[in-house]
């Protein structure tokens, strides 16, 4: 569309991102990841740092979601721990940046333990399983934000 070549960066950053989080929303997981994708790009040209990060998070999240994919949920935590750990993301449910990090952490971890076990049912692995299970525990929560 023409109209958007007037707009700048951040007010179409702003839409990009307005629109990955409604199909975010419709649970069009991939969908949501590009715009968010394409969000990142648009504030960090426009100069907004955290909203870029923000953005950039959001998308590797939302690809693990895509593609149930073990590497992009441990993406999602390398870019989350590198922000504030007291930022608050909506995911639609709140969660602060360090919280994000942890769970995408272990879930990435575990699904990695899920198909290494399948493969290869080794001590080594077995000691892995035994060492994600008892940072399981030591959370001693229920369920993760991530998979409700």
């Amino acid at each position: 569309m023409s109209w958007k070549v007037w707009k700048s960066p951040e007010e179409r950053a702003r839409e990009e991102f307005d629109k990955a989080v409604s199909l975010r929303n419709q649970k069009k997981w991939g969908d949501a990841a590009e715009h968010f994708m394409k969000a990142a790009e648009l504030f960090k040209s426009a100069g907004k740092t955290e909203d870029a990060e923000i953005s950039l998070v959001l998308s590797s999240l939302y690809n693990a979601a895509a593609k149930q994919s073990a590497d992009d949920l441990l993406t999602c935590s390398s870019l989350a721990k590198a922000m504030k750990p007291d930022l608050v993301l909506t995911i639609p449910q709140k969660i602060t940046a360090s919280d994000l990090a942890k769970e995408a952490e272990i879930l990435g971890r575990e699904m990695k333990l899920r198909e290494s076990w399948t493969n290869n049912k080794s001590e080594e692995t077995a000691k892995e399983c035994e060492e994600l299970a008892k940072e399981l525990y030591s959370l001693g929560k229920d369920e993760f934000l991530l998979q409700g």
